[in-house]
């Protein structure tokens, strides 16, 4: 039997219908998980949610959206995010597959609260990664951040599939001293 996991948000009145038979309501399934979410909410966070459930799409008649790129987890956590509830205990890898769901659907109040979340996770064992998330997302500030772990950072060792890192790290030194 898949999970259902009911989030509410702020927008949640007293009545407890369930997300199928509530208009205000969407589902987000993923890997077998059905996560229901206030409508309201995804098209306020969400140009792309906005554009899904704001015209005449099958997500507008259904209420429902497959999330294919993401794991329930990931998915489970924006929505935790998105009724208030940023990440406390969590890993870099983590918030980077979180904004990597950000990014996708242009959630941009988003994108920065969890950018400051990762910046907080930034040290040198997690530089790699984040550096990753970095330069491909082009986060200018974020790689700053970046290049100064790096210059306080003592015996990395840069191993050969770490040539992306090592040049997007010199793109950041030389960009950060102009």
């Amino acid at each position: 039997m898949a999970l259902q996991l009911v989030v509410d948000s702020a927008f949640t009145t007293s009545s407890r219908s369930s997300p199928a038979e509530d208009s205000s309501m969407v589902t987000l399934h993923v890997d077998g998980h059905t996560f229901a979410v206030k409508k309201a909410l995804l098209i306020h966070e969400s140009p792309v949610f906005n554009a899904m459930f704001g015209h005449d799409t099958k997500e507008a008649a259904s209420n429902h959206v497959d999330v294919l790129d993401f794991d329930a987890s990931t998915v489970a956590a924006i929505v935790a995010c998105l009724n208030g509830h940023m990440p406390t205990t969590t890993n870099a890898e983590e918030v980077i597959e979180m904004l990597w769901f950000a990014d996708k659907y242009f959630m941009e109040a988003l994108t920065v609260e969890l950018e400051a979340v990762l910046i907080q996770l930034l040290t040198a064992d997690t530089l790699f990664a984040i550096t990753r998330y970095a330069s491909t997302q082009l986060r200018q500030g974020m790689m700053a951040a970046c290049v100064s772990c790096y210059w306080r950072a003592d015996n990395l060792v840069f191993g050969p599939d770490d040539y992306d890192v090592k040049q997007a790290l010199i793109r950041g030194i030389y960009a950060t001293r102009l």
